[in-house]
């Protein structure tokens, strides 16, 4: 049987989550100081890749990595700073 309290905390959690939906769906207009920290972000994931290519040898697990850093790291960086300009 489901109470008032479950539902009252069941309602609230759905609320966090549909503000959370709508602040990571909007777009980030970035301003002069996040632009230059998305350039800063590339430059040194493109060296750590670099780096990767340099001390891994070839195979499933550097292409993971590359991965994982060029796609999900830089994203999420990136995002990091597109989501709190504000508090650059």
């Amino acid at each position: 049987m489901t109470t008032q309290t479950d539902q009252i905390a069941r309602d609230n959690a759905r609320a966090e989550l549909h503000a959370r939906i709508d602040r990571d769906a909007k777009h980030y207009p970035p301003g002069a100081k996040a632009i230059e920290i998305h350039e800063r972000i590339r430059a040194a994931t493109a060296a750590l890749a670099h780096e990767y290519v340099d001390l891994c040898p070839p195979g499933r697990e550097l292409s993971l990595a590359l991965t994982k850093l060029l796609d999900e790291a830089m994203a999420h960086a990136n995002a990091a700073v597109a989501r709190n300009a504000d508090r650059l």
